[in-house]
């Protein structure tokens, strides 16, 4: 759960990082494909995402959308995700939205600070 920071060992670090090298390889192949962001297969994708950023962030939905925000006008992002295709970080960016808008809402009960991770 988000805001329950335990220590990881390097083999949940190394399995986390395959679940999202993963994710990334799906939504890389739908934007290759021409699939719309907020294509229902994107948002089910990236409800995989949203539960692997939400061990570090809140689970709601304007923080979620803050994130897609983020990664839409931050170029560090296109920088991490460049390698699975250029323009996926705009991709998931427009469909982190999406899927925010669609699938939650904001009455979640966490106790992680929303403005956290814009500040790294």
């Amino acid at each position: 759960m988000a805001g329950q920071h335990e220590e990881t060992t390097s083999e949940q670090f190394a399995q986390r990082l395959k679940v999202a090298a993963e994710i990334n390889t799906k939504l890389a192949a739908l934007m290759a494909d021409g699939v719309a962001p907020d294509d229902k297969r994107v948002l089910d994708l990236l409800a995989g995402h949203h539960e692997w950023v939400t061990q570090y962030l809140k689970r709601d939905k304007s923080t979620y959308i803050a994130l897609g925000k983020k990664y839409i006008s931050d170029d560090r992002f296109e920088g991490v995700y460049k390698e699975y295709g250029p323009g996926l970080a705009n991709y998931m960016g427009l469909g982190i939205i999406a899927y925010a808008e669609a699938r939650l809402t904001d009455n979640l009960d966490d106790d992680v600070d929303p403005a956290s991770f814009h500040n790294q």
